[in-house]
C-alpha cells in the first residue's frame, strides 16, 4: 500500500512537471492594441528627459513603466530648465527627494483623458475661464 501511493506521488509530480504555460502565457500576455506605458511614451517623444531623470528619483518610477491609468502633464525639458534656474539649481540632482515626489506627484492626475476632454470639459467650447478639479497622486503628509 504505501508503495502504491509512492506510486501516485511520483506519477502527480511527473504530471505537474510536463505542464506548459503557452496557454496561460498567451492568455495573459499584454495585447497588440493597447498603447504603450506612458514612460515609454515620454521617453520615445525626446522632449521630457529631465521630467523623466525626476520621475526615476521617485517612487512612481515604477507605476509610469507599466500600465496605469494616469493622465501625465509631464514639463518639457525647457520648462524644467526655466524651474531650475529660477530655483538657483545647477542640475537636477540637485532637487531633494522630498521636492522631486511633489513635482511628479503633481503632474499625474487619476484617471485617463484626452486632449479633447480637457480642453472641452464642463462647456460647449473652449472656455479659457472655465476650469475642472482633478484629483492628483499628491498627498501631504
Amino acid at each position: 500500500m504505501k508503495r502504491f501511493k509512492l506510486l501516485w506521488v511520483w506519477m502527480a509530480i511527473l504530471l505537474f512537471a510536463q505542464c506548459k504555460d503557452d496557454y496561460w502565457d498567451q492568455y495573459y500576455s499584454r495585447p497588440e492594441w493597447l498603447e504603450p506605458p506612458i514612460y515609454e511614451v515620454l521617453k520615445n517623444d525626446g522632449r521630457f528627459n529631465s521630467y523623466l531623470q525626476l520621475v526615476d528619483s521617485t517612487m512612481y518610477e515604477r507605476i509610469l513603466k507599466e500600465a496605469s491609468f494616469y493622465t501625465v502633464f509631464a514639463p518639457t525639458d525647457s520648462a524644467m530648465s526655466d524651474y531650475l534656474k529660477e530655483q538657483g539649481y545647477a542640475s537636477i540632482d540637485e532637487i531633494s527627494a522630498a521636492e522631486a515626489d511633489t513635482i511628479v506627484a503633481y503632474s499625474l492626475v487619476y484617471n485617463v483623458f484626452e486632449f479633447d476632454e480637457l480642453t472641452d470639459v464642463l462647456t460647449n467650447g473652449w472656455d479659457t475661464l472655465s476650469s475642472i478639479k482633478k484629483k492628483t497622486a499628491f498627498y501631504n503628509t
